[in-house]
């Protein structure tokens, strides 16, 4: 499935928002993002943002954003905890351990585990953040520290040691102990007392870890760390389903009509042209029947004759590349081709038929009015219009100040609708 314009373009923008450097790193974030949409419930500027905290937070930047994607679509596909539900908990988790230099990897284990028994986000980060200050302070005091050795072995050298390069490792063994206290009917409350855990919502969140959580917690450490290439095999089987068959089209057509937007193509290119022309063309229409200048009115005329030729070149070259593309996929026909050709004559012929008007106006005596509501500028673009303007005319023949103009017009306009029906110029009958 092709991932939309709009949504890498979407994203790219948080990006840069969130200070992703490099075009590198903006293009990974955003293809990362996009394909997430697809196979998680992740979707949306909210939870790009998320996202890049996280990273930044565990990662120090975007950089390992197709990992991550990974990671959270392989847990979310195998835990009790959707996408969504594993990034808040991580989140809340990263933006308080960030002084331990706990991993991406552990940061999203420990957000499933605690979201798969229960736990909500408000709760996780502020406890993982106290028990590790526990730990932090026992080993530097000694104060406690033969409580928690006696709970996962080793000597305080090793604590200390260990603490500084794998305080999620130190975390984990932790709550493996309080969950083998569960298992031998003893208290895990008791334990985390002698260690001065004493706040009852810290209890609740490693008391569900060490009774509930455990074994998801070692499986969603194992899940996460072998999650190559989850994102976009989740990817590529949701882009099977029918709603999101059905959302390609969206996709397709949003990619065509920004080409066609950014005029890049031949399409895209002739599309902008034409419409172009059209925009002109209709612009000076509007100023032509708004004028009361016999100059002005002429000077637009020209301006609509060169307009036309430009939309006729245009118009051409764009019928060629369509009917060459119809000839590429076997579905050029006589009728196809007969229709495409018509076109293109009419648009020729409509532009000689303004040449012919432009060339009335510009000949028109400037003392007789040109202007009614009834056609354009008083030059005849239908039957109906000569013959008003004809008696109209016929009616100034007497005045002493038109009469001989007046007369002439009156011949030239009889001469004019006897070639216009003679000819049966259909096309400027009603212009």
């Amino acid at each position: 499935m092709v991932v939309g314009v709009k949504s890498l373009t979407q994203y790219a923008t948080v990006a840069g928002q969130l200070g992703v450097k490099g075009s590198k790193n903006i293009l990974a974030f955003s293809e990362a993002l996009a394909k997430l949409e697809t196979a998680s419930d992740i979707t949306g500027e909210a939870g790009g943002a998320e996202i890049a905290r996280l990273l930044t937070l565990t990662d120090g930047g975007v950089q390992n954003v197709k990992q991550f994607g990974d990671e959270i679509v392989n847990l979310g596909n195998n835990f009790a905890a959707t996408e969504r539900e594993i990034l808040a908990n991580a989140e809340s988790i990263a933006q308080n351990v960030g002084i331990y230099k706990i991993g991406r990897q552990d940061v999203l284990a420990f957000g499933t585990a605690t979201k798969a028994v229960g736990i909500e986000a408000e709760l996780v980060g502020s406890t993982f953040n106290r028990t590790l200050a526990v730990f932090e302070k026992a080993i530097r005091t000694g104060n406690g520290v033969q409580t928690i050795l006696k709970l996962i072995g080793g000597t305080q050298a090793e604590l200390s040691q260990r603490f500084k390069t794998d305080a999620s490792g130190v975390l984990v063994d932790f709550v493996g102990a309080l969950n083998r206290v569960d298992k031998a009917g003893g208290s895990v409350n008791e334990v985390l007392e002698a260690l001065s855990i004493n706040q009852v919502r810290d209890q609740r969140v490693l008391q569900s870890l060490a009774t509930n959580g455990y074994d998801v917690l070692t499986r969603a450490l194992d899940t996460a760390r072998n999650s190559m290439g989850a994102m976009d095999q989740e990817f590529d089987t949701a882009s099977t389903k029918l709603v999101n068959q059905t959302a390609r089209i969206g996709i397709a057509w949003d990619n065509l009509v920004l080409s066609i937007e950014d005029g890049t193509g031949a399409i895209g290119k002739s599309s902008n042209l034409i419409i172009g022309y059209v925009a002109d063309i209709l612009d000076a229409f509007t100023d032509l029947a708004t004028t009361s200048s016999f100059d002005t009115a002429i000077s637009g005329f020209d301006k609509i004759t060169q307009k036309l030729y430009g939309f006729a070149g245009a118009f051409s070259a764009s019928v060629k590349i369509w009917d060459k593309l119809f000839e590429n996929l076997g579905l050029k026909s006589k009728d196809t081709a007969k229709n495409i050709g018509l076109m293109s004559q009419a648009s020729f012929e409509a532009m000689s038929g303004i040449k012919q008007v432009n060339f009335e106006v510009k000949n028109t005596p400037r003392n007789v009015p040109l202007f009614n509501t009834e056609n354009v500028n008083g030059v005849f673009t239908s039957v109906k219009a000569i013959r008003d303007e004809i008696n109209r005319l016929n009616k100034l023949e007497g005045s002493a100040v038109v009469g001989s103009d007046v007369y002439n017009r009156i011949q030239e306009l009889k001469e004019q609708l006897k070639a216009l029906t003679s000819k049966k110029q259909i096309w400027l009958i009603e212009f």
